[in-house]
């Protein structure tokens, strides 16, 4: 059934839009692309060759739009989760529907960066919002030399006033499910998870200012097959719709940032928290057991000639003191940057990381810090007709460990790098560049890299053909790596075009010749719009 949807939706894209009547349009893309992989002295990381082929037609009806979506590669495996993809989002005013594989976006606590194959509805009609979507968000994986994974079904609710670039307020509700019964052998718990979440926006146009928050409460069961609590005081209702079990933990997370902007004044403030038992099987990736807390802020001095800026951040993990030792990172810069000149420019910047713990113990002791200080400058002349831009980089880190069971407790490295980028012609440009970078550890050893590089534009026949190569050689001790990146375009029609990608990397090592390689990388690909 797939197939015939794929080459059916082929011959409608790639046929003759002059044919359809005016009420129906198609516009979109389709293509194809291959790729062709060989490693030599390692064992090989990606199939020999691989192939893709992508169709994303939007046909209108009427002023209703259907966009679809078709990636079909030889990479999807059973294995692992899907490549493939098959999707339809027709979409008509204030409404919104899908089918197939999607990614839909609540907030960023809740319903995140987490693809579905299912369908869903969206809705708007001002001021209200409405938004409904099911599906499986991962599919069922036997274990084959790894974990594997158990079908997960999710939906999730949102129903919202006003508008997402204004004022506004969303409740959202996620509930999601591992199949114990999808697999026998995963090498995982099963999982179950509920998610309640409010946030929302308030903007303040004439003031520039803006105050954003999010909270939601979590009900997570790590392990589906531990057994349920049955003595804990539970309302029936909340026993009906979610069992307890004895892994189940019930946390909370929130986060809000302010600030405001002025013709050169700029400030932003953040705090957020999320709990260790927190969990959203709704985001794809997401740090619990931590707060945070950031500044930031934007100043244009010297008459607009200057900007300044400054960050910090602040991370805390071991909020309910279940660690044994509790974590702090903070990172900071200043940095002031502009043109005191049309053809000068110029930067400074100073950094600042660090991480430590209260252990009182030598072994677990964490007391790391790392300071960084870079000037960049930048100087455009015009020599022999051609437009030239020197850039220039220096700059010198310092880090410490201050552990005395570690041997080596601090490091120094400074780095210097020069480039040239020289518009040779209207269709050819140049960028070469040198750099050197010295390191310097606390118990006297030294090293040295040097980093040799060169970029290449070029465009022809009336810049129908594009192409650029990019070369760099890193040499350090014995070891040297070389990096070449080809990559080419050439548009056949106003409407076809060609592209040409090739990668190559050898790495060479001096007085260990098995630790050698050369991985090559080369692909074609064909573009049509309509």
């Amino acid at each position: 059934m797939r197939k015939e949807v794929i080459f059916g939706l082929i011959f409608i894209t790639c046929g003759s839009a002059r044919a359809l009547p005016r009420w129906i349009g198609v516009t979109g893309s389709v293509g194809t692309y291959g790729e062709v992989y060989r490693m030599r002295g390692r064992d090989p990381r990606r199939d020999p060759t691989t192939g893709r082929m992508y169709v994303r037609p939007v046909l209108t009806v009427f002023g209703m739009s259907f966009p679809f979506e078709v990636l079909v590669s030889t990479e999807e495996t059973k294995f692992r989760q899907p490549f493939n993809r098959f999707g339809i989002s027709p979409r008509w005013k204030w409404a919104t529907f899908h089918l197939g594989d999607f990614s839909p976006r609540f907030s960023q606590l809740t319903l995140n960066g987490v693809a579905l194959r299912g369908g869903g509805v969206e809705l708007s009609p001002w001021p209200l919002r409405l938004a409904v979507v099911v599906g499986r968000s991962q599919r069922a994986v036997v274990a084959v030399g790894g974990m594997g994974a158990y079908r997960r079904t999710l939906w999730a609710v949102k129903v919202g006033l006003g508008g997402r670039t204004g004022n506004f307020l969303d409740l959202v509700l996620i509930r999601a499910a591992d199949d114990t019964s999808s697999v026998d052998s995963v090498g995982v718990a099963p999982q179950e998870n509920l998610v309640v979440g409010v946030n929302g926006q308030v903007r303040l146009s004439r003031a520039r200012s803006f105050l954003r928050w999010e909270a939601a409460g979590s009900v997570h069961t790590r392990d589906l097959r531990s057994s349920e609590l049955e003595d804990v005081p539970v309302p029936e209702g909340i026993r009906r719709f979610y069992t307890l079990r004895l892994s189940t933990k019930v946390d909370y997370a929130y986060r809000i940032e302010a600030g405001f902007r002025l013709p050169r004044v700029g400030f932003q403030v953040g705090y957020g928290r999320i709990g260790p038992g927190f969990v959203s099987l709704g985001v794809s990736s997401a740090v619990n057991d931590r707060r945070r807390l950031s500044l930031r802020t934007n100043v244009e001095v010297v008459e607009g000639k200057f900007r300044f800026r400054g960050h910090y951040t602040r991370y805390r993990d071991n909020l309910k003191g279940q660690k044994q030792h509790t974590t702090v990172r903070e990172s900071a810069s200043l940095s002031l940057e502009g043109r005191p000149a049309r053809a000068v420019g110029l930067g400074m910047r100073y950094s600042r990381n660090t991480v430590g713990n209260d252990s009182e113990n030598d072994t677990t002791k964490v007391d790391v810090y790392s300071d960084r200080y870079t000037l960049n400058a930048s100087f455009d002349l015009k020599l022999l007709g051609v437009l030239n831009s020197l850039r220039t980089s220096f700059s010198v880190q310092r880090s410490e460990r201050r552990n005395p069971v570690r041997p080596v407790k601090g490091f120094d490295v400074r780095s210097f790098t020069v480039g040239l980028n020289s518009r040779v012609s209207d269709g050819l440009s140049l960028s070469p560049s040198v750099g050197l970078t010295s390191n310097r550890a606390s118990d006297g050893t030294r090293s040295s890299t040097y980093i040799y590089s060169l970029s290449v534009d070029h465009s022809a026949l009336r810049r129908k053909l594009s192409d650029g190569l990019r070369m760099s050689l890193k040499r350090a001790g014995d070891a040297s790596s070389l990096n070449l990146n080809l990559s080419g375009r050439l548009r056949l029609t106003s409407s076809d075009a060609l592209t040409l990608k090739v990668r190559m990397t050898r790495y060479e090592h001096g007085s260990d010749p098995g630790r050698g390689f050369r991985e090559v990388t080369a692909g074609l690909g064909f573009d049509h719009r309509f």
